[in-house]
């Protein structure tokens, strides 16, 4: 259950996939760098801003989502969801370096890093899962499938380093912005929020979010090109006429 609700994350993986591969392999091929550099700061800037807070909001109120979409009876599947919706979003924040080895011809390689990951996976998923060791069932699974592509993420990084330098150094204070306001964030709901209903969930969601940008925004937490995108994320007429043009087009 917490498998299938978290593979939305995936779908997003698999269109950006197709976009960065495009862009990626054809600057890769033209040495082109710097070009990459630039795709790479944009997604990461979009990433910390916008995605990241939300994976840590779904994770937060993991036990309501799971309430409300299986019901009671999955109720013990918040915690694997919380771990499930940090290992998709792992592999999505590791699909441009993954693109930059497999763009640069590096098949054998790409394939060695994900073998990897396989050979992490097995032992770990029997350790976690298997009823006379440590028994975690589900929650186990979870916690096998986010190590092995933990492992993934930092060869990916490792290697696609050797292509082209990238420095994370840039994102240090979104990443610590993320993470404190996230345990503020799950201390908020833990202790007075969580055994109350859907509507307090909700003004806790709205709220979180709110003062998130608020204050990112008076401590200049992200960038211009960063609060550019999320303007047009959320331009409502903008996806409207796009829509419609879609339409338009088709007939």
């Amino acid at each position: 259950a917490a498998f299938a609700l978290a593979s939305f994350i995936k779908s997003v993986e698999a269109a950006a996939g197709i976009l960065f591969f495009t862009y990626i392999a054809s600057f890769i091929a033209e040495k082109n760098t710097v070009k990459v550099d630039e795709i790479l700061t944009k997604f990461y800037s979009f990433f910390m801003a916008f995605i990241l807070p939300g994976l840590f909001m779904a994770a937060i109120v993991s036990d309501k989502i799971i309430l409300l979409t299986y019901g009671a009876e999955f109720s013990d599947s918040a915690k694997s969801f919380s771990i499930l919706v940090f290992t998709f979003g792992l592999t999505l924040f590791s699909l441009p370096f993954g693109n930059i080895i497999f763009g640069s011809g590096r098949y054998f390689l790409s394939a060695i890093i994900w073998f990897f990951g396989f050979l992490v996976y097995i032992p770990a998923i029997f350790i976690f899962v298997h009823p006379d060791i440590l028994n975690l069932k589900g929650l186990g699974a979870a916690l096998a499938l986010s190590i092995s592509v933990l492992l993934v993420l930092s060869l990916s990084i490792f290697y696609s380093n050797k292509i082209i330098h990238f420095s994370f150094l840039k994102s240090y204070k979104q990443i610590f912005f993320n993470l404190l306001f996230a345990m503020a964030g799950l201390s908020i709901y833990s202790f007075w929020i969580k055994e109350i209903n859907y509507l307090y969930t909700l003004l806790f969601v709205f709220g979180y979010i709110i003062v998130f940008y608020y204050i990112a925004y008076l401590l200049k937490i992200f960038d211009n090109s960063a609060w550019f995108l999320i303007k047009n994320a959320t331009n409502f007429s903008r996806l409207k006429n796009y829509i419609l043009t879609e339409i338009n087009s088709k007939k």
